[in-house]
């Protein structure tokens, strides 16, 4: 799933740059990368990205965190998304509108007390992969489950 899921990433990645004919230093300008490493392995599908990168992605290229990650076929045109709250936070939220206690959560899936304390507590930010797997279970999209949407 994991690789299948950046596998998708990547393709989108490498088009959006294609089709605004942008280059990877134009990419590693925006976010203030002092090496563009990072970016190629994320083209060549060789690293997984955490999610306030993507989220500084999304907003770059005007899309949904759910077209870039490659959950939405088509990209929204003129969509308008909201800065994301702490991800433990807006967690929480969706949580309690989903009647989804953490003990629930930690007994349906592979998530466990520990992956909670360090985003409800320690403001720990989530790879991609992980928050993918939270807004398929919750049934929402990933810019509803970060509060962008």
């Amino acid at each position: 799933v994991y690789n299948k899921f950046m596998k998708t990433f990547s393709e989108t990645l490498q088009e959006l740059l294609d089709e605004r004919q942008l280059s990877v230093k134009d990419l590693q300008e925006y976010l203030q990368y002092a090496d563009p490493s990072p970016i190629y392995f994320w083209l060549r599908d060789q690293k997984g990205l955490k999610l306030d990168t993507a989220v500084k992605l999304a907003d770059y290229f005007g899309c949904s965190l759910d077209y870039l990650m490659g959950k939405r076929e088509f990209e929204e045109k003129n969509a308008q998304f909201k800065p994301c709250p702490p991800f433990g936070e807006q967690l929480k939220r969706v949580l309690k509108e989903k009647g989804v206690s953490q003990y629930k959560l930690a007994k349906e899936t592979e998530f466990k007390g520990g992956h909670f304390y360090k985003w409800f507590h320690q403001g720990s930010i989530p790879q991609m992969d992980t928050v993918s797997r939270l807004a398929d279970y919750l049934e929402v999209s990933l810019d509803y489950l970060v509060g962008r949407e």
